[in-house]
């Protein structure tokens, strides 16, 4: 699903680019100028399916699937968990190439872009997961935070397979290069439990 944002924290970006102090007037004219180029240039989508889950010592088995999320740290995140959502964001191509081509012309530019672009992805991961939220509460349970591939012993290789399951390629244009990173680079995958209070 494709979103609009129209806004951007700017103390989120700043702390992105490291600023621990109020910015100059320049740098802050600066941000508010690549807020707006960002927003400009992002293609912010999300996809998300919801699974039955059950533990077992292999690590979290997704029902109605081969897949099984192994480790002892995504057990212990989802908690009493019944059922998992598989979450998928992507900002798409046009933010990355943007950020190359200002590279090219303005390194510092291109930096405080990229911290931009950082901002825009968490913020469509938090309204997405917003959607979940509201999702969840139709059936009264409530939801974890996010919990990605790569955290603790929950394996980054198995992003190609989570994209799969939810048909992120085809549908957001979201996949994973050779060295498991995945592309567009301003994108996240993360699962999300589902428990009942």
């Amino acid at each position: 699903m494709l979103l609009t944002i129209e806004k951007l924290d700017e103390r989120e970006i700043l702390r992105y680019l490291g600023c621990k102090k109020a910015p100059s007037d320049a740098l802050s004219l600066l941000v508010t100028e690549c807020i707006k180029e960002t927003l400009l240039v992002i293609t912010p989508q999300y996809l998300f399916k919801r699974f039955e889950v059950k533990k077992s010592d292999a690590g979290l088995s997704l029902l109605g699937t081969k897949t099984v999320l192994p480790g002892n740290d995504i057990k212990d995140f989802v908690g009493n968990s019944t059922a998992i959502y598989l979450l998928c964001i992507t900002l798409g191509i046009g933010i990355e190439k943007e950020i190359r081509r200002k590279m090219q012309i303005s390194p510092d530019l291109a930096v405080v872009i990229d911290a931009c672009a950082t901002a825009a992805v968490e913020e469509t991961a938090d309204i997405a997961q917003a959607l979940i939220k509201t999702e969840c509460e139709t059936r009264g349970t409530i939801i974890t935070e996010r919990f990605s591939p790569g955290y603790g012993d929950l394996p980054l290789n198995l992003q190609k397979e989570l994209l799969f399951l939810v048909d992120a390629p085809r549908k957001i244009g979201l996949m994973v290069s050779d060295s498991l990173l995945l592309t567009p680079q301003k994108s996240i995958t993360a699962v999300i439990g589902e428990y009942r209070r």
